[in-house]
């Protein structure tokens, strides 16, 4: 997505991906009222639970510089990232790993039947918070953050280019499915971690929909987030309201407590994330597949988590499917 992206904005600027985000969203809408979602069902559960510790890799490496207090260059893959730390060229701050090991202490120490009643990531966030600002580290913090829905850039009709729409009609396809791919995979996830069946298709429509508005927002193209998903259930989210809350939460927070936001260490949330990264891994369902020694599945299961640290996420699934049905 992130590819497909900037590709957009250096031949065109935001108003591509803002046309592209709204032709997408009406594709994602479309494929939804089709009842085209279903073909979630047929990529195999290894390859989802590969899929899930690769995000869950991606999501650790990509946290490193945080939780160093570093910044290395970039790589084209997680894989080549890792890679890349051990080359050195970097001195890591003790700041910033004394913030995120406070917070990855709290939550690893917070006992279980406390985290329902006040999540043990936003007390270490807090404690993190609290000790950077009272001795005043030199490290990195979030920084300002608008407290407006409707920021100057943004699309509105008159700025749609109905001559040349053919020009993102490709794009807007690879957005739409990076988009489909990604979300359902979300849904199938946390489908996996509550037991709850996946409605396909309401995904996709509201997918396309939120998609359809954003751009008039100055937002760009969005999919369900795993690692956001299994915050939610980690934390005790059971229901639909866990999205509605987190939305109004976010504008509260936009609103009410953007001056306090923006000083919380990006160390802090490191901590947060690498935590996130190891609990979101299907423990369970890894160790019945190595357990039982099913050699397609830990095949691919393998395959499918390499590919996704190394290649594009949309690769690695096709890469999995393919795997399973050759050995099939």
């Amino acid at each position: 997505m992130s590819a497909v992206i900037m590709l957009l904005v250096q031949k065109y600027g935001l108003t591509g991906i803002w046309v592209a985000g709204l032709m997408a969203g009406i594709f994602l809408t479309i494929i939804g009222l089709l009842r085209l979602g279903r073909f979630i069902a047929f990529i195999p559960s290894p390859v989802i639970t590969g899929f899930t510790s690769g995000i869950a890799l991606i999501i650790f490496i990509g946290q490193m510089d945080n939780f160093l207090g570093v910044k290395t260059t970039g790589a084209d893959s997680a894989a080549l990232k890792f890679i890349g730390y051990f080359k050195g060229g970097f001195i890591p701050d003790w700041h910033a790993i004394v913030l995120a090991g406070i917070v990855i202490l709290t939550m690893v120490l917070w006992p279980v039947k406390w985290n329902a009643k006040f999540p043990a990531s936003l007390l270490g966030i807090i404690l993190a918070t609290v000790l950077n600002a009272a001795l005043n580290w030199p490290v990195k913090m979030i920084g300002v953050i608008p407290q407006t829905l409707f920021l100057a850039d943004r699309m509105n009709f008159s700025m749609i280019p109905w001559a040349n729409l053919g020009d993102f009609v490709a794009p807007a396809l690879t957005i739409t499915a990076l988009g489909a791919i990604e979300s359902l995979l979300c849904g199938a996830v946390g489908s996996n971690m509550t037991g709850i069946r996946l409605q396909a298709n309401q995904e996709l429509i509201a997918q396309g929909l939120g998609n359809i508005l954003i751009p008039f927002f100055g937002g760009v193209p969005a999919t369900a987030a795993i690692a956001r998903a299994s915050v939610g259930i980690k934390s005790g989210g059971q229901t639909r309201l866990v999205s509605i809350i987190h939305a109004v939460g976010l504008l509260l927070s936009m609103f009410v407590l953007a001056p306090l936001m923006a000083r919380i260490p990006l160390a802090g949330l490191a901590g947060v994330l690498m935590v996130t990264a190891w609990r979101m891994n299907e423990w369970e369902g890894i160790r019945f597949i190595f357990s039982h020694r099913f050699k397609t599945a830990m095949i691919t299961f393998g395959i499918t988590l390499i590919a996704t640290i190394t290649l594009d996420l949309t690769q690695a699934i096709l890469v999995g499917a393919f795997l399973s049905g050759a050995m099939f």
